[in-house]
């Protein structure tokens, strides 16, 4: 009975990673996951299939622990995914994004998202500083920290430039 609950949780993992690699957005967590899929699979091979081993009960720890270790990582997976998404409710998300990491929310609710672009800074403040982009927001400072306002709400919109890429930082907090 082990045996085929272990191998519908490898089927379903399966399923889960095509469906990301499909996607391809929270490319970040992607190798990593890979990695842990063989891993699991290796597992399994040494746990289920492959029993003249005595110390079985290892592997198959082992099996179980990455499958959980897999599905926390899906979950953030599919959270970076949906970065645009999240974004859209607040501003216009920047168009060039080609990659979002999803950052947990904090005990004062504080929603976090980071967003890389190849575009230049100066494209990304220009773009933040049209009014059209900004669904309703007034900016209360501006670049590089942009800090908008609307009813209760404050967002932050930091923009900083590294090597070869900038970086969006969007911050949203409801105010007392």
């Amino acid at each position: 009975m082990r045996t085929k609950i272990s191998a519908a949780l490898l089927i379903v993992l399966v399923a889960i990673g095509i469906f990301i690699v499909y996607q391809n957005k929270g490319g970040r967590l992607i190798p990593l996951f890979i990695c842990l899929f063989l891993l699991a699979s290796a597992c399994y091979y040494f746990a289920f299939i492959n029993r003249d081993r005595a110390l079985s009960y290892i592997p198959e720890s082992g099996f179980y622990i990455l499958i959980g270790l897999l599905f926390l990582i899906a979950l953030v997976i599919q959270y970076d995914q949906k970065g645009d998404e999240a974004i859209a409710k607040y501003v216009k998300p920047y168009p060039n994004i080609y990659e979002y990491a999803y950052l947990p929310i904090l005990p004062d609710t504080v929603e976090h998202w980071l967003a890389y672009t190849e575009d230049d800074s100066k494209m990304v403040e220009n773009f933040y500083q049209d009014e059209a982009n900004l669904k309703g927001w007034s900016i209360k400072s501006g670049p590089p920290f942009l800090v908008l306002k609307k009813q209760n709400k404050k967002l932050l919109i930091a923009i900083s430039s590294e090597l070869d890429r900038t970086r969006i930082y969007y911050a949203v907090s409801t105010t007392k």
